[in-house]
Order: structure tokens, then C-alpha cells, then sequence
């Protein structure tokens, strides 16, 4: 007795958009759409979003909503409670403190980004053409990172503070101009695993050129560590400022003597001025 297999029904080529067996199928989205739909799925990564546009709103916009006298020392208005025209109260010499944090957080953020967006683009750029290249060059690259690297930080900082003062754009660009180093090795690395793909072999073979390489194939794929090395570099510049601070030499700030003082000095300079 013979066994006949059983025959697979017809394909029914009139089924319309939906498959059964496979699931619905969807309209085609952009690679943008995709990623933000990922990440308002993600909660912790939507809460973290709100929280840094909480602070973005309250550094930025808030000064615009509550003036608070952040610039002229008051011995009248010394250490005053929380209460009307004053909602976290004044410090020792007068200034409100709410004012001062709206100023304090602005001034951060804006070192914290720019300094960010300066040490990524050069460490990426840097990275990228020493991964594509390799051999000696590659070498030679990664051999002034390290020679960098062994510069004590916070010790080039003080220095470049303490002689041309302590401003948003100079801490930015010192801060900037040294944390490159990091994203730099780090970018190498992903280029060196990159450069051996196919999809870079078929653009060496059309013909692109090196810059080309960089800026349309690795730089684009490398983007998740890029991204990821940008927040490391904001909080990294925003606590090397809080540290200067600390130390005695952050960000200045200009009274209504005509004086410029460190704002952990304002009470020395005021006396020193007079004011």
C-alpha cells in the first residue's frame, strides 16, 4: 500500500495585504520613524528626556519668567528665608538664590554642550581617519593621544583659568580641546571592525575616496558609540566646571561695582571693592 503525501493547498495570489501565517504586513517607515518609535517605548529613556528638558526649560526659560537679582550684593537682604520675592531665599551677600541657580545652570549647559560637541567632533574625525588608514600613521596618531592623555586634566584647566580667566567660551574650548582624546580611541576602534565590512569594500571598489568613506560609511555606522560618548562628555565638562568652582576659579561674575569675581569669592570682592 502506497502513502500519497498530502498536496499543499494553492497560493491564493487575490489575499489581499494581510498573511495569516506571517502576520500583518505594514507600511514601510523611515529609519527615523523607527528609532523614535523604539524609544518612546523605552520608559526610562522618555523619563530622562523630560527630566533634561525640565532643566533645559528651567535654565534657559526660567530667567525670562523670574528676575532675580543675581548681580547686585545687598547687606539688607543677607541670608533671608524663603518667602514673598525671594522663593529659595538670598545668601550671604544679598543675591537671590533662585536667580543664581537659573545662572549657574545656564552657564553649565552651555560649557557642558559646547565643550561636548568640540571634543566629539574632533575625536571623531581624528578616530576615523586614523582607523581607516591604519599602519604607521595609525600608530603615530594614537601615540599623541597617549602623550595627551598623560597631561593631568584638571592641572591645564587651572592653569588656563587662573591666566585668562575663567569664561564660558575659554572653559569650553580648554575643556573641549582635551576631551577629545577618549572619543578619539574609541571611534578607532569601531572603524577598525568597520573598515573590514563588505558594504566598505564595495565603496572601495566603486571608486569612493577616503573622505568619502568617512563621512558617508563609517562615521554614520559608528554613530551609536558617538552618541553614547556625548553624554559621558556634557557630564564630564559640567563636573570640571563644578570642580573649578569648588577650587576657586570657576566661572566668573561681573557685579554691579564693575568688578568681575569668582562667584565662591563674591563676598572677599565685595569687600575688597567696597560694595
Amino acid at each position: 500500500m502506497t502513502h500519497v503525501a498530502p498536496s499543499l493547498p494553492p497560493l491564493d495570489i487575490n489575499r489581499g495585504p494581510t498573511a495569516p501565517e506571517g502576520g500583518e504586513i505594514g507600511p514601510v517607515q523611515s529609519g527615523f520613524k523607527l528609532a523614535m518609535r523604539e524609544f518612546a517605548q523605552n520608559r526610562l529613556a522618555v523619563i530622562g528626556l523630560g527630566i533634561l528638558a525640565f532643566f533645559v526649560l528651567f535654565c534657559f526659560v526660567g530667567p525670562l519668567i523670574y528676575h532675580g537679582d543675581t548681580i547686585n550684593t545687598s547687606l539688607e537682604n543677607t541670608l533671608l528665608p524663603p518667602g514673598a520675592g525671594h522663593p529659595l531665599g538670598t545668601d550671604n551677600v544679598g543675591l537671590d538664590v533662585l536667580g543664581q541657580l537659573m545662572k549657574g545652570g545656564q552657564a553649565s549647559l552651555e560649557v557642558g554642550f559646547f565643550a561636548a560637541f568640540i571634543g566629539i567632533f574632533i575625536g571623531t574625525i581624528f578616530g576615523a581617519v586614523a582607523g581607516l588608514i591604519g599602519g604607521f600613521v595609525d600608530s603615530g596618531m594614537m601615540r599623541v593621544v597617549d602623550v595627551f592623555l598623560s597631561v593631568p586634566f584638571l592641572f591645564v584647566v587651572l592653569i588656563v583659568a587662573v591666566r585668562y580667566g575663567a569664561s564660558v567660551l575659554s572653559l569650553s574650548l580648554i575643556i573641549g580641546g582635551y576631551t577629545w582624546l577618549v572619543p578619539a580611541r574609541l571611534v578607532r576602534g569601531e572603524v577598525l571592525t568597520l573598515r573590514t565590512r563588505d558594504f566598505v569594500s564595495a565603496a572601495r571598489a566603486a571608486g569612493s575616496s577616503r573622505g568619502r568613506l568617512i563621512s558617508r560609511h563609517l562615521i554614520p555606522n559608528a554613530m551609536s558609540v558617538i552618541i553614547v560618548n556625548v553624554t559621558f562628555n556634557v557630564a564630564d565638562a559640567i563636573l570640571a566646571v563644578a570642580t573649578l568652582g569648588f577650587l576657586g576659579f570657576g566661572l566668573t561674575t561681573r557685579m554691579s561695582t564693575g568688578a568681575t569675581c569668582s562667584p565662591t569669592a563674591l563676598l572677599t570682592c565685595r569687600r575688597a571693592t567696597g560694595g
